[in-house]
């Protein structure tokens, strides 16, 4: 199926691997003008602020070398960014789940709050591919209560290609957002509205991936609030 297709991708680093091979080559000058480049077109179209998410790095030098560039940018195009820290976007090669999410929280996240204390990065948000076979429900929790405890949103990838759980492990630490939820429960949309957890909707990705479109009139029946986003990414090209 293309839900076990996109899993696959991620184990044998597919097309998110592709990207972070092309990003760690990449110098911090050609990414700050691609970026700003993106930028400028998106507000000719009208834009006035953007979420960007780093994440093609999935080590610590590459996650910081996004970050830079992001908190560059925000001082040459007119866009408000929300930069969001996702290092936990993938296993890297030659890593198991628990030794990535050990070096998200033991050297990337130090890194980076080091990178903030002397003003070359700010983060504003924390997201992880929570699913099965990558980052379950157990390291996605302690990858988030850790960007938590810095002050950082959550707002996270979960329930796209599997139920596993991951909705309401982020209604427990408290989620602003979680993203995707192709595959949702009946009970977690409940819980969402109850506890006024966002939904982002991605309908760009599910339609790439064939993934069946996530169920957003039971959620606005239910009374979540729903946002509509672009997953503007090297996949989906929107």
């Amino acid at each position: 199926s293309s839900g076990i297709n996109a899993e696959y991708g991620h184990k044998a680093g597919g097309g998110i691997g592709f990207t972070v091979r092309k990003t760690r080559e990449a110098s911090e000058e050609t990414l700050l003008e691609s970026f700003v480049g993106r930028l400028k077109l998106m507000a000719r179209h009208g834009s006035t602020t953007v979420e960007c998410k780093s994440g093609y790095g999935l080590d610590t030098e590459t996650e910081l070398k996004m970050l830079r560039v992001m908190e560059k940018a925000k001082a040459l195009q007119a866009l408000d960014i929300s930069v969001t820290y996702c290092g936990a976007h993938s296993i890297p090669s030659g890593m198991n789940e628990r030794q990535a999410t050990d070096d998200v929280l033991n050297n990337q996240i130090p890194a980076i709050l080091a990178a903030t204390a002397k003003g070359e990065v700010s983060v504003d948000n924390i997201d992880v591919f929570c699913e099965k076979g990558i980052f379950e429900t157990g390291c996605t929790k302690e990858i988030l209560e850790k960007g938590k405890s810095q002050g950082w949103q959550i707002n996270f990838h979960a329930e796209e290609l599997n139920y596993i759980g991951g909705v309401e492990m982020g209604i427990e630490v408290g989620a602003t957002a979680v993203s995707h939820l192709e595959e949702i429960s009946d009970a977690a949309i409940s819980m969402m509205a109850e506890h006024k957890t966002k939904a982002v909707i991605l309908p760009t990705t599910a339609w790439l991936l064939k993934l069946k479109p996530p169920p957003v009139r039971a959620m606005l029946d239910a009374g979540v609030v729903v946002a509509l986003g672009t997953d503007f990414n090297p996949n989906a090209h929107c």
